[in-house]
């Protein structure tokens, strides 16, 4: 059993350490702005997605007014900084009068399968705002010109007396090779905005996650509570990867989480990892995720809607550098050996230099297990009360670190 279990993590055990958690806003910030007073895109813009097809950048996103009427929008761009709006903007409308979106589309998301585009969005039928929005499919050839889907919406907001029994809204859609999964948010009272997960053969019939709501925040003295809100998942074959927006509305700060199933987050424990600006700032309100992106393992991206008052926004623009690693046993210089890896127990850390180190051990979200100095030239570390897994170990001196996974089994 223990062999299967080792094959299994070896398979993983390229993954890069998950160092998206430092975030560095673009000087230029913003890097986009909401149009003229007699533009459609008036006053406030953001919450939507972007995607690198064919070497361009692509950004749907929602603009207008506040509580008035949204409608989605296109934008390209070479570097992700530069962006051109679309001269057919609006590329999505409103409904017609009498349909489940005739008042509203907003908060696109769109990915690209076998050269179609495929968006999830939210539509609002003007009834209520608080108790209006439902979730609606469309695809298009180019991402310019879009066909709704005619079943729409293709997920409703849920039953009476559910979490989400007052409206749904789209956040973030994947596929992960063979099916498709949306996080979405949605409540029952105008308060408490919770997480739910749905799964999909085919991006159309939907299956809520019995487990919902997923993510949610029930302690008041908690920086994100009462909203979850506006989140981008990255799926990386191991791991899932939420940046989210939590707080409260248009006082949002951003948080990052991870999960194995989709299903399941932990929060990282230095949350938020993206915090709003200083006085007198484009984003001195409010920070919230509109796209995460990972640039083949380089650096992750970050497209972000920033405010400085409730009724006004642009789209910002951040970086995080990824952490790469390399076996410490091929560092010579630094003179030290970990082993054995994968351990059963203990875990044996040499070195043949009179450095004074420092060991950390940690969860993949982050969680720190252990920590002590290194002051011989052997330290042990019992790893028998942890579970069969895969950890980070960081060992640090005056101008050295260096991160390796170790696998307990």
């Amino acid at each position: 059993m223990k062999i299967i279990y080792l094959l299994l993590v070896l398979l993983i055990f390229s993954m890069k350490m998950y160092c998206q958690t430092e975030w560095t806003k673009y000087p230029g910030n913003p890097v986009m702005e909401p149009g003229s007073a007699v533009d459609w895109d008036k006053e406030l813009i953001g919450m939507g997605s972007v995607i690198l097809y064919k070497n361009h950048y692509h950004m749907w996103y929602s603009g207008g007014r506040l509580r008035e009427i949204f409608r989605i929008g296109r934008a390209t761009s070479d570097d992700g900084i530069t962006w051109t709006k679309d001269i057919n903007n609006p590329v999505l409308d409103k409904g017609p009068a009498g349909s489940w979106d005739e008042k509203m589309v907003h908060l696109p998301c769109v990915i690209v399968i076998d050269d179609t585009f495929h968006m999830w969005y939210t539509g609002y039928n003007g009834n209520n705002w608080n108790y209006g929005f439902q979730i609606g499919h469309a695809t298009s050839p180019d991402g310019i010109t879009w066909t709704k889907d005619p079943k729409n919406p293709v997920l409703p907001k849920g039953s009476d007396g559910t979490w989400d029994n007052s409206w749904v809204a789209t956040l973030s859609v994947l596929f992960d090779g063979t099916k498709y999964h949306m996080w979405y948010s949605g409540c029952d009272t105008l308060v408490g905005v919770k997480m739910g997960h749905a799964t999909s053969p085919d991006g159309l019939t939907w299956t809520k996650d019995p487990s919902n709501p997923v993510f949610e925040t029930l302690n008041p003295l908690d920086w994100d509570f009462p909203r979850k809100d506006f989140l981008s998942v990255v799926f990386d074959d191991t791991i899932y990867q939420m940046w989210y927006s939590g707080g409260n509305l248009f006082k949002y700060k951003i948080g990052y989480a991870t999960s194995e199933d989709g299903s399941t987050w932990t929060k990282y424990p230095s949350n938020p990892v993206l915090n709003t600006g200083q006085s007198g700032d484009w984003d001195s309100r409010s920070v919230a995720t509109l796209s995460v992106m990972d640039s083949s393992g380089v650096k992750y991206k970050m497209w972000y809607c920033g405010s400085n008052a409730e009724s006004t926004g642009s789209i910002g623009y951040a970086e995080s550098t990824c952490c790469s690693w390399t076996n410490i046993h091929d560092h010579i210089m630094t003179g030290l050996s970990i082993y054995p890896n994968p351990t059963e127990e203990i875990l044996t850390i040499e070195t043949n230099r009179s450095e004074l180190y420092t060991i950390d051990l940690t969860t993949l979200s982050g969680q720190l297990l252990y920590s002590n100095k290194m002051e011989g030239p052997t330290i042990k570390i019992n790893l028998s009360s942890l579970q069969n897994g895969l950890y980070f170990i960081t060992i640090r001196s005056r101008d050295y670190v260096r991160t390796e996974k170790i696998i307990k089994m």
